[in-house]
């Protein structure tokens, strides 16, 4: 099944066409990427949120640092491609799991 193209976004890396996804969880943010309009394998990345614990009088709110950027998705494209991705190849789902400490999120 291809990620849907509403609240979907596109980017190219190298001359490909990607779509991607991100979605919030409990706990992290998935994030999907495949080749848009191509039946080859999806890559699946999970990501903390990396909350900012702010203080207030008597209690402690949470503020979201992590975004999904263009560049966190062309460095996430980069990191499947050297650990197992085939994005024009079909075949199961890769899930890479959390990458947080593979890719520089705090650019």
């Amino acid at each position: 099944m291809a990620i849907p193209k509403p609240g979907s976004r596109v980017i190219t890396v190298e001359d490909q066409i990607y779509r991607w996804m991100a979605s919030g969880n409990d706990g992290w943010i998935d994030l999907y990427i495949e080749l848009d309009g191509e039946k080859g394998q999806r890559l699946m990345v999970k990501f903390d949120y990396h909350h900012k614990r702010i203080q207030t009088n008597d209690s402690v709110s949470l503020q979201q640092q992590f975004l999904v950027t263009p560049d966190i998705v062309r460095q996430t494209i980069d990191y499947g491609k050297k650990n197992g991705w085939k994005p024009s190849e079909k075949g199961k789902p890769l899930d890479l799991n959390h990458i947080d400490d593979k890719i520089n999120w705090k650019k």
